[in-house]
């Protein structure tokens, strides 16, 4: 027996109205990934916490097993892949009353590139189709590129007879432009670098008033850095001087540096004389000089006190009266004579660079008229150096 219309509308409503299956857990204990009581109007953990109770459809039986998709993809491999054929063609009926457009179809980007890498027309293609089209222009037969300058030009032959088609442009350019644009090279340099060998004889050569200006130049820059130095010294030294040193091998130490730096200083003016060095070179001698004196009333207060401390108080002087090791010993006496001549040796040193000082006093072109005249500004401290040493000699104290 057949079924009836109605059995079939019956059946299929019966189908449809089946009822949804929800999933055993509710979204909540899915999502905590818990066990869920399963209780449809809401399970202990939702009404414990007070939150909403939803169970979403159960996908058992919908979601394709690991067979499934296997024999799904080798379904897929198995299946031939039809031939795919050139979209690009030209209907062969044309139309009795000329129209205004084209009557080229517009194809996908890779028809159009199937179709330029085949360059071949169908046999059962007309060419007179794009001969009649206005809008097409027509290559010349001896060439084969587009006014462009590219090669996109197409040319086919038939088996009957052959003949020149027209170029087309499909405007590659446009439909896959080119991300960056290509650089061009950088120019060459307009002034290459010069060997060591050249640049040596690029400077022999240099013209006389260009070589006088840089050595000028340079000599400037040297007097210059020589000026920023002697004021650095001259800072530090009047810091120590306000200071009132008390200890002797400090005080003493400063004045041996000060003096090594100012020799290094005038050894840089021995080619050419600068005035303002040779000024800040008697400001730092006077200062040197202060030192010393410094020093030498340093000793003679510390000699003061080690001769007249007791044998209990001894050990608080500056000077060690009983100072030795097993027979060896060395008195206050000793020490004093020690301490002077340790002064006496930085005092020969200053004068050793004031003697420098005044040589170079007489460098210069104007030597001749004002060379004595400053050797005479440097007479004091020469005598003060002398005086000094004098008394530290005698122990004059």
């Amino acid at each position: 027996m057949l079924p009836s219309p109605q059995s079939e509308t019956r059946f299929s409503a019966t189908t449809h109205s089946r009822p949804i299956k929800l999933r055993t857990a509710c979204n909540q204990c899915c999502s905590a990934k818990v066990k869920c009581s399963g209780e449809r109007t809401g399970c202990e953990r939702c009404q414990n916490l007070g939150t909403q109770c939803i169970y979403a459809e159960s996908r058992v039986g919908k979601v394709p097993g690991i067979r499934a998709k296997k024999k799904r993809s080798q379904n897929d491999i198995d299946r031939p892949q039809p031939d795919r054929r050139p979209s690009y063609a030209v209907s062969q009926n044309k139309s009795p009353i000329p129209s205004a457009e084209p009557t080229f179809r517009e194809d996908p980007p890779e028809s159009i590139m199937q179709w330029a890498s085949d360059s071949q027309f169908e046999p059962t293609e007309n060419c007179s189709d794009f001969l009649d089209d206005p809008n097409i222009q027509v290559a010349p037969q001896g060439s084969n590129t587009d006014p462009s300058g590219s090669d996109e030009s197409i040319v086919t032959s038939s088996a009957a007879d052959d003949f020149p088609l027209p170029a087309i442009d499909f405007g590659f350019d446009d439909l896959f432009p080119s991300p960056l644009p290509l650089k061009s090279p950088p120019p060459p340099p307009l002034n290459p670098p010069i060997s060591a060998p050249m640049r040596h004889i690029a400077e022999n050569t240099l013209p006389p008033h260009i070589a006088l200006q840089a050595e000028t130049k340079q000599r400037k820059e040297m007097d210059n850095q020589c000026v920023v130095e002697c004021c650095q010294i001259i800072s530090d030294l009047e810091s120590y001087i306000l200071a009132e040193l008390k200890a002797f091998k400090l005080a003493l130490g400063i004045v041996r540096r000060a003096i090594e730096k100012l020799m290094e200083l005038i050894s840089f003016q021995q080619s050419s004389r600068n005035l303002r060095c040779m000024m800040l070179f008697n400001t730092i001698m006077y200062q040197i000089l202060e030192l010393l004196e410094l020093c030498h009333a340093t000793l003679s207060i510390d000699s003061q006190l080690g001769s007249g401390l007791t044998s209990t108080s001894r050990t608080h002087g500056l000077l060690m009266p009983s100072l030795g090791f097993g027979d060896f010993c060395i008195d206050v006496e000793e020490q004093s004579a020690w301490r002077a001549q340790m002064i006496l040796k930085e005092v020969h040193q200053g004068s050793e660079a004031l003697r420098k000082i005044k040589t170079l006093a007489s460098v210069g072109p104007d030597a001749s008229g004002t060379a004595k005249a400053r050797e005479h500004c440097l007479a004091d401290l020469e005598i003060r150096l002398k005086d000094l040493a004098v008394r530290i000699a005698r122990r004059d104290v």
